[in-house]
């Protein structure tokens, strides 16, 4: 993915509510974290009742939390707008978290 589908996707999600600028760059915003964890919680059920879902549980529920949003007639969450919501929350995260989760 290039530069400019990065900056196209990125101001998607602003546009869409799901990203929000700050002094530090984007973050996500109140609304989207709550999806997430919505769909974080949706997924820890799921695995308890022995149906774990393949994959990063950071993933999953990024992606569960997009499918979920509503978003502008018209528009569609494609894998780079999934990447992209991943990047920035483990961007925003401690270093030391970040080399434990590979980041």
């Amino acid at each position: 993915m290039d530069e400019r589908e990065l900056g196209q996707a990125q101001q998607e999600l602003i546009a869409w509510g799901l990203l929000e600028p700050g002094a530090l760059g984007v973050s996500w915003t109140r609304r989207f974290r709550g999806a997430v964890m919505r769909a974080a919680g949706e997924l820890a059920n799921e695995e308890r009742a022995g149906r774990k879902p393949e994959g990063p549980p950071l993933a999953n529920a990024v992606r569960a939390a997009l499918k979920m949003s509503e978003l502008p007639a018209g528009a569609q969450a494609t894998r780079v707008h999934e990447q992209l919501l991943l990047a920035v929350e483990l961007a925003a995260l401690p270093e030391p978290l970040r080399d434990l989760l590979g980041g």
